[in-house]
């Protein structure tokens, strides 16, 4: 792990645990609307037009819970590296991620120059 003094991990480590909270909360309220949105349909009399605009936000919200999921797993693991003292350290290159980075991303996994190089398409994302 990088050479980051132990307050800013504990501070790190409570965001991420507040944003676990907020993203579990967020995905508990989408399911309840999901179920919500499924009895009204099957008790309201629709036409296409009703029907064609609920699929569009149902495939909204979809992708919404997907990119909260995402997150969602993106946090536990940042949460599990830090748990295993791996916390801090780029993926790719191994470099201690930036303070700076890891406090506005605090899941972050590369240092901002791997990150940087993965979005222009130099390097080959591992999946």
């Amino acid at each position: 792990m990088g050479s980051m003094p132990t307050l800013p991990l504990v501070a790190l480590r409570e965001a991420l645990h507040e944003r676990e909270r907020v993203l579990r909360d967020e995905l508990d309220r989408a399911l309840g609307a999901t179920l919500s949105r499924s009895q009204r349909i099957d008790d309201e009399v629709q036409d296409r037009k009703d029907l064609a605009g609920r699929r569009v936000d149902d495939t909204l919200a979809a992708a919404e819970e997907q990119r909260d999921l995402a997150e969602l797993r993106a946090v536990a693991a940042a949460l599990q590296r830090l748990d295993e003292g791996r916390y801090g350290d780029c993926e790719d290159c191994g470099a201690p991620i930036g303070a700076a980075r890891l406090v506005a991303q605090p899941a972050a996994t590369r240092c901002i120059d791997c990150q940087a190089a993965l979005e222009r398409g130099d390097r080959a994302t591992p999946d």
